[in-house]
């Protein structure tokens, strides 16, 4: 793999894909330390992160789509004005 300094700069946490550190001649997650063993290519936690983000996006696109399609424009003015919540109760 190569040096302590090549693996920091090339690698990152494979749990939580921070950044790692030496302590002591060891290798470990910079934030939660052993907690947290292995490392990953920063490449290839930079490439989940950005599918990720947009998996988020597309949930959050459908959700929204859902949620303002099935309420009529009454219904969404009461639940904003506190008129009622989304049941049709208060």
């Amino acid at each position: 793999m190569g040096n302590h300094n090549d693996i920091i700069r090339n690698y990152v946490c494979a749990v939580c894909w921070g950044s790692l550190h030496t302590i002591r001649g060891e290798i470990v997650c910079r934030v939660y330390g052993k907690e947290h063993a292995g490392f990953v290519t920063r490449k290839y936690a930079e490439k989940r992160r950005a599918e990720s983000y947009a998996e988020r996006a597309n949930a959050m696109w459908n959700i929204g789509k859902y949620f303002f399609e099935s309420r009529t424009e009454e219904e969404l003015i009461r639940m904003i004005t506190g008129g009622e919540d989304d049941q049709g109760t208060n």
